[in-house]
């Protein structure tokens, strides 16, 4: 079986379909390999012993996958269960990266880069995650899928690396540019279960196909209508597309509460979605934190064109999701007010990138 080739994600149903065997033979532990690495069927306890039978860089990665896989079918309100996941594959790409050799060396690092960030380690993922250069090596939807990774441990470190981010993007969007459109239908439908913040950057950035644009305007909460979108499903309550704005600047959401009964079944309704044969935990992002980053970009570019696209992309996302939710029931914290005005003013270029990440990121700073 040519593992590399699932990268390219291209007829793995057909694939799948014509694996029709036994327990136990070598056909058997292939099929539940490509199950675990393409995410779409759900983990059950026999493929950790299909797994032995297998070469074992490709046990190792089916295993991390399905690790991973078991993180994002974990509750929101379960953040530890899901770290804890997130900490034992990072585990496992540590013991096989070192003798890797070419791509899945590559790959290892990427998945390394992935787990640690979902962890919240950005310092480590950085340095685990290849570089740009090494990235460009990969098979097409795996480069794809390690630059987003970058994309979101870049975005992670703004204002800093702000140029990096802008580069990152860049060859992400000539990335996609390049899959036909079957292929790139069925990347970005994967990509927004990983990595929905870089889909979401991407999204405002010029020169990406109609697909990412439209996956990107998915993934973003839309404040404004009327209720809360998210997915394309409406039902996302206020205080929850709150709690996505704050915790995408770092503030402290414990005064929230948490998520009792009913506002976690209606979390579920939007956000729990079917990616093929299993059910997953996606995340939403706010047009706050897309707009933060492109703000820090737009500053960061030489070029007069790319600065105006962006500029105008800024403006209009701000216009279409809105920054933050009125609350009916509940004072308007303070610091969903402090967002909308550092975030208006950082638009203007009032204040600079520093400045308005010392106010979103650092206790309040003074506009």
């Amino acid at each position: 079986m040519a593992f590399e080739a699932l990268g390219d994600d291209d007829g793995i149903e057909l694939i799948l379909s014509q694996i029709v065997v036994e327990n136990g033979t070598p056909d058997w532990a292939n099929k539940a390999a490509i199950q675990l690495q393409t995410l779409r069927y759900p983990w059950i306890e026999i493929k950790d012993e299909a797994l032995k039978s297998l070469e074992n860089f490709t046990a190792a990665i089916a295993t991390i996958y399905g690790l991973i896989l078991k993180a994002l079918t974990t509750s929101p309100e379960e953040a530890s269960v899901a770290r804890e996941y997130y900490r034992t594959a990072y585990l496992e790409t540590q013991r096989f990266t070192q003798p890797a050799l070419g791509w899945l060396r590559l790959e290892l690092q990427t998945l390394a880069g992935f787990s640690l960030l979902q962890m919240g380690e950005t310092g480590l993922a950085l340095q685990r995650i290849p570089s740009m250069d090494d990235i460009a090596k990969l098979p097409p939807a795996k480069r794809a899928f390690a630059l987003c990774v970058l994309i979101e441990i870049l975005e992670r470190s703004l204002p800093d690396g702000a140029e990096s981010l802008t580069d990152a993007l860049r060859r992400a969007a000539e990335c996609f540019a390049d899959f036909d459109e079957r292929i790139l239908n069925q990347v970005v439908a994967r990509l927004q279960l990983l990595t929905p913040v870089a889909l979401a950057l991407l999204g405002r950035f010029p020169g990406v196909p109609d697909a990412v644009i439209q996956a990107s305007d998915q993934i973003i909460i839309n404040l404004n209508a009327r209720p809360i979108t998210v997915y394309g499903t409406a039902g996302m309550r206020p205080i929850q597309a709150v709690k996505y704005i704050l915790q995408a600047f770092n503030i402290d959401t414990d005064f929230l509460g948490r998520s009792g009964g009913g506002q976690l079944q209606a979390l579920r309704q939007v956000l729990f979605r079917q990616y093929h044969h299993q059910e997953s935990w996606y995340r939403p992002v706010t047009a706050a934190q897309v707009n933060f980053a492109m703000l820090c970009c737009r500053d960061a570019v030489q070029d007069n064109r790319t600065r105006l696209l962006l500029q105008r992309a800024i403006k209009d996302l701000h216009v279409q999701n809105g920054y933050v939710p009125k609350l009916q029931k509940l004072e308007q914290p303070e610091e969903l007010n402090l967002i909308q005005i550092t975030l208006e003013k950082f638009e203007k270029s009032l204040i600079t990138a520093r400045a308005a990440s010392l106010s979103l990121f650092g206790q309040g700073g003074v506009l």
